[in-house]
């Protein structure tokens, strides 16, 4: 890759009138795919109450979202991205609630590596025989500045630096808060785990006792759903072999009945 140079591509070109004009041809999606990575150390965000943390470098998105954004029908997205696979230029992470695809050499269509920015710095220095010192160290610090602003945050930047601590503490608040989930969110849930747990019954059990587990705080409903879950199924397996139990136990009684009823017994003695 460094040996046919970069060039700077801002995000801003989603923007420009006719970039969604049209289906995407197979460089487009890729593209489109670099544009949409991200480019900061972490995210966090939540879909459904699911948390999803995103890398530098991958890319949350369904293959619906993909669907309407290329302007091509799911089954030639799915096709495109399993070109890119095959081509291993992305690896896709299967995760609950959403796909995320990994761009697998990010750092090497991104990074400004040490050897160009040297390489700027000498022809810059060549060039400051005509132009004059200043101007040269002016434009190399303000191109360094900018590629550390716009794509890779260094440990020593200020901008970096503030966006670690506001991560950080979304972390930590989003590991003492628990959120209670609403009754579509549970059902949404069950669907998809293929569960037989009646969702307004859970929620309305556990918000009569304050999402409380016992004598704790809940901090994983999920978790909580597969107990009702687990439940559910040993009471339906206890509930089966109790009526079988029973089943057979009346059969042998009328198994006996009719032996009691035809013996030679009953036919001795005068009518």
């Amino acid at each position: 890759m460094d040996d046919y140079g970069y060039i700077k591509l801002s995000r801003k070109i989603t923007e420009m009138d006719g970039y969604f004009g049209e289906r995407f041809s197979r460089c487009q999606c890729w593209v489109d795919l670099l544009l949409l990575a991200e480019w900061r150390p972490q995210r966090l965000f939540y879909i459904r109450g699911i948390k999803v943390v995103i890398e530098r470098g991958q890319v949350a998105i369904s293959f619906k979202e993909l669907s309407q954004r290329w302007q091509m029908s799911i089954n030639t997205v799915r096709k495109r991205i399993a070109e890119m696979i095959d081509d291993e230029r992305i690896e896709c992470i299967c995760t609950q609630p959403i796909n995320v695809f990994k761009i697998v050499k990010y750092n090497d269509y991104q990074d400004c590596t040490k050897s160009d920015t040297q390489k700027n710095t000498e022809n810059k220095a060549h060039t400051s025989i005509f132009s004059g010192a200043s101007d040269t160290q002016n434009d190399t610090q303000s191109d360094i500045q900018s590629d550390t602003q716009n794509d890779t945050p260094y440990k020593n930047n200020k901008e970096y630096k503030e966006n670690n601590i506001k991560e950080e503490s979304i972390k930590k608040k989003s590991v003492s808060r628990f959120l209670p989930p609403s009754i579509e969110e549970v059902k949404i849930y069950i669907q998809e785990k293929g569960y037989d747990v009646d969702a307004e019954q859970f929620v309305n059990f556990y918000e009569s006792k304050g999402w409380f587990v016992g004598s704790n705080k809940m901090k994983n409903w999920h978790a909580a759903v597969a107990t009702w879950q687990k439940r559910n199924s040993e009471r339906k397996q206890k509930t089966n072999k109790n009526k079988n139990d029973n089943a057979g136990n009346s059969e042998n009684k009328r198994g006996g009945a009719e032996i009691i009823a035809t013996s030679a017994q009953d036919y001795q003695g005068d009518f």
